[in-house]
């Protein structure tokens, strides 16, 4: 609640000027009541100015209301946009080395519900607590009229419902709603697991059972939203009593200071009215205990830690060569060794091939030279220079790396390729197509380049998206390639194309990782990894 409260102060000059506008609203509001009740009961003696009163606050209540609402959903709109973009350089920052140790639901809860919730708290929290304020102040200062203590009474009224909105069931609204996030993401990774995993799931004849767990979790939910509605009731219960005992004492300091007449009984009728925007406030605590729990995971998210911060020194000179020297690395969060002692030595133009078996550490090795993870003992140096000295951000730009399964967007396979490198013209975007073998595929497409990937239009193989993928990588300039098992899902003609390719036109550093020793065959040297070490074999 205090990160967002304290965020919420880069937007003063909005927040103020949302202010003006619910204070113009809440007044207007109650004096349009008040007229209105004093012209019913004097209905012989209205006149003109009467009427013009009435339609003054009608505009004024109408203007305030606008400017209320704009400044308030347009702080509520950037701050969702801020939010979001914070999450996204995190994610960004964080590397694989926190990031694919997190449930991709979870991430995806987070970029979408939590900050629609924390949205949603700018929106429609903050601005209404502004507006009853206002509101508060404009009541005190129509009953100061007729008297001190009866504005008094009906401010302190005011403040005890603010109070006592804010307290009851606070801890309950919380617990419940952290709970509901809980099986909320656990009800979303549960139907992202029967999405992903369909076809093993129609293959086991397990539907059945896995839609009675996700029922089970939706009675959970409903179960949890009752409950809180549960409070929300009791809650509002109370506040009435508290809204009934007011007016008591209103009619109370009325008849005993100036007398109840035809004059002030318009005051007397207007009370229920008076307290109408606190029915707002009285609704709110389901929203603030969601955004209050979105604001937690949101901003617990955000404090991560990482080594791999964006210091540094850029690189101003060639990354070559490529020395690793006396190399040990351990995932972080766990103890086991999976690289040991590894020692290797790249010069610019050489192309050298890693094999092993699954699990032995090959894409570790090279994750690693990425600088997606941190390792403690050893030394990697990229022209001469410490891994853990250079921006990761420039590590990035100097490797290419086109890993095992690859990843398309629903964009077009133009911009898919491009991936926003305006530089990258459509003439060697087609030059690279030509040459993986790629064109006559995208030629009998409707739009060619232009044809949106999506999974309506899916129709293409694994070896036709895996060479799609390499046409990616080797379109994006760099002095070091990296292909990870690149030829997995190619055929012999295929694979003959893509090795000439790389050895014609690539002229930096390539490591290819692969089972497969036809991949090796354009190699200057080839290694395994065996037992944790890296072993030369040719």
């Amino acid at each position: 609640m205090k990160n967002l409260i304290k965020y919420a102060k880069n937007y003063q000059l909005e927040i103020l000027a949302s202010s003006i506008g619910a204070f113009i609203y809440a007044y207007g509001y109650v004096m349009i009541i008040y007229s209105s009740f004093a012209l019913l009961l004097n209905f012989s003696s209205i006149t003109h100015t009467n009427i013009f009163i009435i339609a003054f606050w009608a505009i004024a209540t109408g203007i305030g209301n606008s400017i209320e609402h704009y400044y308030g959903h347009d702080i509520a709109f950037r701050v969702l946009k801020d939010f979001r973009s914070m999450v996204f350089r995190k994610i960004r920052v964080l590397g694989p080395q926190i990031v694919d140790n997190k449930d991709s639901s979870e991430l995806l809860n987070l970029i979408g519900k939590d900050i629609d919730n924390i949205e949603v708290f700018y929106a429609h929290t903050i601005v209404p607590l502004i507006k009853m304020c206002c509101y508060m102040v404009g009541i005190f200062i129509f009953y100061l009229k007729l008297n001190l203590l009866i504005a008094v009474t009906i401010t302190a009224t005011s403040i005890v419902v603010i109070y006592l909105s804010n307290i009851l069931f606070k801890e309950e609204a919380y617990d419940l709603s952290k709970k509901y996030h809980q099986k909320n993401g656990r009800l979303h990774r549960n139907l992202h697991e029967l999405i992903e995993g369909k076809d093993s799931i129609i293959q086991l004849n397990i539907q059945e059972k896995l839609s009675e767990n996700i029922n089970r979790d939706l009675t959970l939910l409903n179960a949890l939203k009752v409950e809180r509605q549960y409070y929300q009731d009791k809650r509002i219960r109370t506040l009435n009593t508290i809204y009934l005992v007011g007016f008591v004492l209103l009619i109370l300091c009325l008849h005993n200071t100036i007398g109840i007449n035809k004059l002030n009984i318009s005051y007397l009728l207007i009370y229920p009215f008076a307290f109408e925007p606190y029915k707002s406030i009285t609704k709110l605590q389901v929203t603030l205990s969601n955004a209050i729990v979105a604001a937690d995971n949101m901003f617990a998210f955000l404090n991560l830690k990482t080594s791999f911060e964006e210091n540094g020194k850029c690189i101003k000179i060639d990354v070559y060569p490529i020395e690793i020297e006396n190399l040990d690395f351990i995932y972080p969060g766990t103890k086991e060794l999976v690289l040991k002692n590894i020692n290797l030595k790249i010069e610019k133009g050489e192309k050298i091939g890693i094999y092993g078996d699954s699990g032995a550490g090959k894409s570790t090795l090279v994750k690693v030279l990425m600088k997606w993870y941190p390792y403690s003992k050893g030394s990697i140096k990229i022209g001469r220079v410490e891994l853990s000295e250079i921006k990761q951000s420039d590590v990035m730009r100097k490797i290419s790396y086109m890993p095992q399964n690859p990843d398309f967007f629903t964009y077009s396979i133009k911009e898919n390729l491009r991936m926003f490198d305006e530089s990258i013209s459509e003439d060697e975007i087609l030059k690279v197509l030509v040459e993986l073998n790629l064109i006559e595929k995208i030629e009998t497409l409707e739009n060619g380049i232009n044809t949106i990937l999506s999974p309506d239009n899916f129709g293409w193989s694994s070896g036709e998206l895996q060479r799609l993928d390499l046409a990616r990588t080797l379109l994006h300039k760099s002095e070091v390639l990296i292909l990870d098992e690149p030829l997995s899902n190619i055929d012999n003609k295929n694979e003959f194309k893509i090795l000439n390719y790389i050895t014609k036109y690539y002229t930096g550093i390539v490591i290819i990782i692969s089972h497969r020793l036809e991949a090796f065959t354009i190699c200057d040297r080839i290694y395994q990894i065996n037992n944790k070490n890296l072993v030369k074999k040719i």
